[in-house]
């Protein structure tokens, strides 16, 4: 699957192109199907790093 069609993809996200933090609430994330949004891939070839780059994100 392409990353970049599927992030962009209208029908699931209003205004698509338009960066809007809150759709990435808890809250607000229980509304899409499990891979609407994949920065690091995802099922066996998933990125190997996803667990380091999020404990890197959250740790400042």
């Amino acid at each position: 699957m392409s990353q970049y069609v599927i992030h962009h993809d209208s029908q699931y996200l209003s205004d698509p192109d338009l960066f809007s933090p809150d759709r990435w609430t808890k809250e607000a994330k229980v509304q899409f199907p499990r891979f609407i949004y994949f920065p690091f891939g995802g099922g066996i070839r998933g990125c190997v790093g996803e667990t380091f780059a999020l404990m890197e994100e959250y740790h400042y």
